[in-house]
């Protein structure tokens, strides 16, 4: 990995594989941390179970994978309980208990939102498929990280304005506004 190397050296070498694993379960962490903000700005601090759930997924997963995988194994238990636990479980209990939703509400949202996630992890991937040359390392790094993050984003933020009336009203405000002080 480009960034690897750049960061720690040409002589540590971690596989490709370890490097998108951690990739997803850091991406994993960061996208769904909005459902611990929302939960604890609402209050609602009882569910102690979930992460004690999630560190029996986590452990029993990672032993299991360990022997037949290595640290990729231990990486990919992290992923399978961050999944469960982080991604569909910590989600349903915001929307039953803090937002008092319906069964039929909470699994649109959650279809919903792993159609987004589906969508952005697709495009990550044949964006960085797309290599751009350049003789300096530091510079194809920054190119690459602009391509892969940038572009995502923009794409997220097209989605979500055709399906969600929400965010379209958002953007034309937010339009407004910039163009009256203008």
């Amino acid at each position: 990995s480009t960034f690897v190397s750049l960061w720690m050296g040409k002589e540590i070498v971690l596989s490709q594989q370890l490097v998108l694993l951690l990739s997803v379960n850091c991406f994993v962490l960061i996208a769904w941390i909005s459902f611990d903000v929302a939960k604890v700005g609402l209050g609602y601090m009882s569910d102690i179970e979930l992460p004690l759930l999630e560190a029996i997924i986590n452990i029993i997963v990672s032993l299991v994978l360990v022997h037949y995988l290595g640290l990729n194994g231990i990486v990919i238990g992290t992923i399978v309980s961050n999944i469960i636990v982080v991604m569909i479980l910590k989600p349903v209990f915001l929307y039953k208990n803090a937002l008092k939703s319906d069964n039929a509400f909470i699994i649109h949202e959650l279809i919903r939102s792993w159609f987004f996630i589906s969508i952005f992890l697709l495009s990550i991937f044949f964006i960085t498929r797309a290599k751009v040359i350049v003789s300096n390392e530091w510079l194809d790094f920054f190119i690459q990280v602009c391509m892969s993050s940038i572009t995502p984003l923009l794409l997220l933020i097209m989605i979500y304005s055709v399906f969600d009336s929400n965010v379209r009203k958002f953007m034309f405000v937010m339009f407004k506004k910039m163009y009256r002080e203008n």
